[in-house]
């Protein structure tokens, strides 16, 4: 599973680089403002203004959580992995007698390791800022049912129900496929709606800079282009949360490397000076 601050590493609103350009060196200025935001429908620029609600506040707290998680998420994965080898160590040295009860015990502390890790996958959705109520309750909604089916095996291993190898594995492969791939489908829908948020945050930095460079009758090309990156990719973005999506997993991996694509463009985009030398725009 991605992690979440993979997207705050990806948009990073780095509109300004350490390189210079002014207005009087543009090749594109003209003796009237340049057309500065093209006109898109109302729908796509609601949508963006909503998402932009209270976001640029709630980036840092959004930070403090994605840190917390990046370290529980390390924690458990070096744990589950040096338990899984001990337990393969057990199981070969189990006698014919006993390895069903090996993979019982295993099992019970893995899914118990597991439960303990999804408290923080819940706090990483309660307190990332960007998602939409839909996709936060979609997958808080999904975490719980898979945390519910957790208690029940765990409960049934305690009490011994499972009797059985096949029994056990029955109860594993339901578990994974109506519980766990629909928790990871949730999450791939709150990476996009993630991603949708951040790519309007970036458009709405494009758009105010190019706002304030007009005054300078400066239209640089660099950032028309980047913007129009970020738009096409956004309409993908859109179709990724739709409900009935397939692979929707591979195809978000997919479309985060091409908006990676977009964030290279504005990374190498000179910063603009006014004819007097001084920063035409304030630092971001």
């Amino acid at each position: 599973m991605r992690r979440m601050q993979l997207l705050r590493l990806l948009f990073l609103p780095l509109l300004l680089a350490p390189m210079w350009v002014t207005a009087q060196q543009s090749s594109s200025s003209s003796s009237s403002a340049p057309p500065v935001v093209p006109m898109e429908p109302s729908v796509i620029v609601e949508d963006r203004d909503f998402r932009l609600r209270g976001f640029d506040e709630g980036i840092n707290a959004s930070a403090v959580v994605d840190r917390k998680y990046n370290d529980a998420f390390t924690v458990y994965l070096l744990k589950r992995n040096v338990f899984r080898e001990t337990c393969r160590d057990d199981y070969r040295r189990s006698n014919k007698a006993t390895p069903f009860k090996t993979t019982l015990r295993c099992y019970g502390t893995e899914l118990g390791n597991l439960k303990d890790f999804m408290g923080t996958q819940g706090e990483v959705l309660q307190g990332t800022a960007g998602l939409t109520a839909a996709s936060r309750a979609q997958s808080i909604a999904r975490a719980e049912l898979l945390r519910d089916a957790v208690d029940t095996v765990l409960f049934a291993i305690q009490s011994n129900v499972y009797s059985t190898k096949e029994g056990l594995l029955e109860a594993k492969h339901n578990l994974y496929k109506k519980y766990q791939l629909t928790l990871w489908d949730a999450w791939a829908i709150v990476r996009a709606d993630h991603a949708l948020t951040w790519s309007a945050h970036i458009i709405a930095k494009i758009d105010t800079l190019r706002i304030q460079e007009a005054t300078q009758k400066l239209d640089r090309a660099a950032l028309s282009t980047a913007r129009e990156c970020f738009v096409s990719q956004e309409k993908i973005l859109r179709q990724l949360i739709q409900p009935t999506v397939a692979d929707r997993s591979i195809k978000l991996t997919t479309e985060l490397i091409a908006l990676q694509e977009c964030s290279r463009m504005i990374q190498v985009i000179p910063r603009a000076l006014t004819a007097s030398g001084t920063l035409l725009t304030p630092q971001p």
